[in-house]
């Protein structure tokens, strides 16, 4: 986390880009799809200062009713959809096709 946090600082302090929650795309995709219901949910365990910086955000606009499970689903789903190629290479290099 610590170098999370540094690089964010060195944006924030140069200005030679736009912070992360000034980019409208970030938070239509993040931001604002964080507030949607999870139809089925299960228990996952992350690290707590990953919580506590998640809660954070969460609290910047309490009337937007974000949820720290709904921001990590959109967070991973975005992951999963922008590496596909490599998890699917991954996945079929390591799991043999012996099904019959």
């Amino acid at each position: 986390m610590e170098n999370l946090h540094q690089s964010q600082q060195t944006v924030k302090q140069g200005q030679s880009e736009p912070v992360a929650s000034d980019k409208p795309e970030y938070r239509s995709a993040f931001i604002e799809r964080s507030t949607e219901q999870i139809p089925q949910r299960k228990c996952v365990y992350i690290k707590a200062d990953l919580v506590d910086i998640i809660s954070r955000l969460a609290a910047v606009k309490p009337g937007l009713k974000m949820s720290i499970g709904a921001y990590i689903s959109t967070v991973l789903e975005h992951h999963l959809e922008s590496h596909r190629e490599e998890i699917e290479h991954y996945y079929k290099e390591n799991i043999p096709n012996t099904l019959l």
